[in-house]
């Protein structure tokens, strides 16, 4: 009878039970195979989702960046020939805090693109009543509660938030302080209930689990010791075969450090066996620990792609990362081709305002942009109260 062939794709050799045409999977094969398949596709989605994060951003901080930096300089100073006509015209009590308003606004926009140099913050803190320095703090320490309060709420888990920065490094090491605290969790956990009276049937599963894993660590551990024997680099003698065995025997020594079945898995077959038919030979029980390793997995994968929106390394792009990269790239055209008319509006407007003898432009001006400003913000409420 005729067998399947094995799929190869990208010289890794796939995991997938097969059987003679006339048998069939049992139940437990097809779940190791339908896992095998999804750690497949996930490791694929992880690999693209980053390659096209990274080549948004890189399209975004080439493109459009410059132009937001130029727009950002635009607002600065518009925010200071605003601010420059109270020298010369007369504003009402009303008129003179909507002026005061907008400059606001207008700098705030602009301090997110670009560091404000010592003219500008002095600037800024001459309309606003805290000083520029103050609020940057103040954001960063609701950044910190905003992360501190998700983890509580998400996980459980309870994070100081002062323990930890707001760039990239920072969210590395909160990220290894929630794998300690939830690990932690879960000792005490099953310290709690290990403490309680177990029935005959939780005696059962607890005994049937360590079984399971002695099964799984002795699984793990035999094939490291087969493929260690047969990839050791120093029983071969051709250099360029040796050297592909140096690597491939990293690679080994990782998953058994990692406790990573899957990966011995796909090593043993490429390098031992070259086909799955081994793999028709595991009792069930075996399967289920298998099942349960595949699963395990899959969940880290599924972590692993999730934080890759969670990045700060992609924030300024993370209303993109959504869509496809060819749909992104476009929307960021547009945006740029939008920046680039605000420039020109934004230009006419300072030279406008440079030379007027009268305050209606201002006015007029000042009116509109709040308008606009406070109907974003008001959208923004409603988008966040529905959810």
């Amino acid at each position: 009878m005729k067998k399947k062939a094995t799929k190869i794709e990208n010289k890794n050799v796939s995991l997938e039970i097969t059987k003679n045409a006339d048998d069939k999977l049992t139940k437990n094969q097809k779940l190791f195979n339908k896992l095998t398949k999804e750690i497949e596709e996930l490791e694929k989605d992880i690999i693209a989702e980053n390659t096209k994060a990274q080549k948004i951003l890189e399209y975004y901080s080439k493109s459009y960046r410059p132009i937001a930096i130029e727009l950002a300089e635009l607002r600065i100073k518009l925010a200071m020939s605003i601010g420059k006509t109270k020298e010369t015209l007369k504003y009402t009590k009303n008129q003179t805090e909507d002026i005061k308003e907008s400059i606001l606004c207008l700098c705030i926009d602009a301090f997110s693109d670009i560091e404000p140099n010592e003219e500008q913050e002095s600037f800024y803190d001459k309309w606003s009543e805290q000083s520029y320095k103050e609020e940057l703090k103040e954001q960063e320490e609701q950044t910190k509660e905003s992360i501190s309060n998700f983890m509580e709420a998400m996980f459980g888990i309870d994070i100081d938030p002062n323990d930890f920065g707001t760039d990239a490094k920072g969210f590395a090491e909160i990220q290894q302080k929630f794998q300690e605290e939830f690990a932690k969790k879960k000792e005490e956990e099953e310290i709690k209930q290990s403490k309680k009276k177990k029935t005959k049937n939780q005696i059962k599963l607890e005994e049937n689990a360590k079984v399971e894993e002695e099964i799984k660590n002795k699984s793990i551990r035999g094939i490291y010791i087969m493929l260690a024997k047969i990839l050791h680099p120093d029983s071969e003698i051709d250099p360029k075969l040796k050297l592909e065995k140096e690597e491939i025997m990293k690679k080994v020594t990782l998953a058994y450090d990692q406790k990573d079945l899957s990966s011995l898995l796909k090593l043993e077959m490429e390098w031992v066996h070259k086909e799955t038919k081994h793999l028709e030979k595991l009792s069930d029980a075996k399967l289920k620990i298998y099942i349960a390793a595949l699963n395990q997995q899959i969940a880290e994968l599924n972590q692993e792609k999730m934080s890759i929106l969670m990045n700060p390394r992609f924030q300024e792009i993370s209303e993109y990362l959504n869509f496809a990269e060819k749909t992104a790239i476009n929307k960021i055209r547009a945006e740029i081709k939008s920046e680039n008319k605000l420039k020109d509006e934004f230009n006419d407007l300072i030279n406008k305002f440079e030379t007027t003898q009268s305050k209606k432009p201002i006015i007029d001006f000042v009116k509109n942009y709040l308008h606009e400003i406070r109907m974003i913000n008001m959208s923004n409420s409603m988008f966040e109260s529905f959810f």
